[in-house]
């Protein structure tokens, strides 16, 4: 009722702020994973020495495969805002516990990259088991509970001092 009593420049003012809105979300998604891909995949792991040309141009050729994919999933998937929901729930099943337990933890000498790692992969497989059991409690609770379970019983396994022989 209410965009219905604007005179209609203002509602195509409107119209672009929202159109603008979700370029940028949607530019920033994409350049984001991009970024993770070219960086911190392909360059950190696979060839440090690229040159900037090399990553300029796998960066424009993983910019038009990450949009194709995504707009693919947008006409063949008819409930796409489910699945990026879900996608959220289990990007913080896995990195909750780790990176704010990291941080609370961080001169403790305690946590250990095992740990963090083990707390990443138990906070998946938490989140999807009780995904797949359609528990009433959220799912992305389970995997949270999980990943700081498997962040603290890993830390605590591969420590350091776990490593050190008992005193008699």
């Amino acid at each position: 009722w209410l965009l219905s009593q604007f005179p209609t420049g203002i509602l195509a003012v409107f119209a672009a702020l929202i159109v603008g809105t979700l370029m940028s979300t949607a530019s920033s998604a994409i350049q984001s994973c991009v970024v993770n891909i070219t960086k911190d995949i392909y360059v950190d792991n696979f060839n440090s020495e690229a040159s900037e040309d090399t990553i300029l141009k796998l960066s424009r050729i993983t910019s038009v495969a990450v949009l194709t994919l995504a707009v693919a999933f947008a006409m063949f998937y008819s409930q796409a805002l489910q699945w990026i929901v879900m996608t959220f729930a289990y990007s913080v099943s896995a990195l909750l516990a780790p990176i704010f337990g990291g941080y609370a933890l961080r001169n403790k000498g305690f946590l250990t990259s095992r740990g963090a790692v083990g707390g990443m992969i138990c906070g998946i497989l938490g989140a999807g088991v009780a995904h797949a059991l359609g528990t009433q409690i959220p799912y992305v609770a389970f995997g949270v509970t999980s990943s700081l379970i498997g962040l603290v019983v890993i830390s605590k396994l591969t420590s350091r001092r776990a490593e050190e022989p008992l005193a008699h």
